[in-house]
């Protein structure tokens, strides 16, 4: 299995703080139905397919063998208890492929991100799941040149709404470091309408993401170049915010509606079916280049 973004299946009962947790879900969903003006049913729609989740970012340290040996999470004291436990005590038991550097495996940390959410499974307890984790090395023979990165703007078709969101960029470079072809992968939805309104959102925050990140340029060092002549593809997230709906900062839940999963056809089929969203805004990852999931440890 890639180690890209493995579809773990870990999962944990929240308890303790259950009651708080339980109750932000709820208010979550009402709030994504109301900060859009829907409906009764389209409220009930959405307590039902909301989940709250968060992105968490850290390193990982392997062994000579690849064994996971250890998780540093970042910024662990906003983290809750529970996420670091549940990330910490999944991912120790599985063992990556080590890079080789002058033929010796490198134990050096890798970049850790991953996706967990959490769902109601009554009205006082919730279940939390590892959804997905994407291992990366902190790259800096690939990097956005300063001076290019103006943000994307926020769609004039939506002004005066409380549509909020974010979009998942795939931006492949060619050999000068520039954007020959962008596409969005998938854009999650802070807000709930009818399904042709979201549809209308998620349309306009693709449209304003492609035409700035077009006009990025990335350095791409000489080093990287001559060991891989393949064009590099990057995964950039773009969030949309207004005043009255905000993004919630790092170690704090979101509540968010998945949106449709769309590939890029120049891809590996791996690097096709890794998660999108398991990257924070303001970061962004090369693709297809991550170390490779070799198994659970043996013997356990």
């Amino acid at each position: 299995m890639d180690a890209g973004s493995p579809q773990t299946g870990a999962s944990a009962p929240f308890r303790g703080s259950t009651m708080k947790t339980a109750a932000l879900i709820a208010a979550s969903a009402l709030a994504l139905a109301i900060a859009f003006g829907a409906g009764a049913k389209n409220s009930d729609a959405a307590r039902r397919n909301t989940e709250v989740s968060m992105v968490v970012r850290g390193h990982a340290r392997l062994n000579p063998d690849g064994d996971i040996q250890s998780i540093a999470i970042e910024r662990e004291q906003k983290v809750p208890a529970p996420v670091v436990a549940l990330i910490r005590d999944s991912v120790t038991q599985w063992r990556i492929e080590p890079t080789q550097q002058d033929g010796e495996a490198t134990t050096g940390p890798l970049k850790l991100t991953a996706r967990v959410v959490g769902r109601m499974q009554d009205d006082r307890n919730v279940a939390l799941k590892l959804k997905s984790v994407h291992f990366g090395e902190d790259r800096t023979d690939v990097a956005p040149k300063p001076g290019t990165m103006r943000k994307p703007s926020y769609p004039a078709a939506l002004a005066g709404t409380n549509a909020a969101g974010t979009a998942y960029v795939l931006a492949r470079l060619n050999a000068n470091g520039e954007v020959d072809e962008a596409m969005v992968e998938q854009v999650n939805l802070n807000v709930v309408a009818s399904e042709k309104r979201m549809q209308e959102i998620r349309d306009a925050f693709a449209a304003s993401a492609v035409g700035a990140i077009k006009k990025w340029k990335f350095i791409v060092s000489e080093q990287y170049r001559a060991a891989d002549a393949s064009p590099v593809t990057v995964r950039i997230p773009v969030g949309y915010e207004t005043p009255q709906l905000r993004l919630p900062g790092y170690g704090q839940w979101e509540a968010y509606l998945p949106g449709p999963r769309a590939r890029a056809p120049w891809l590996s089929q791996d690097a096709r079916s890794a998660d999108a969203d398991v990257v924070a805004d303001g970061d962004f990852q090369v693709v297809g280049k991550e170390p490779r999931l070799l198994s659970a440890r043996s013997g356990e």
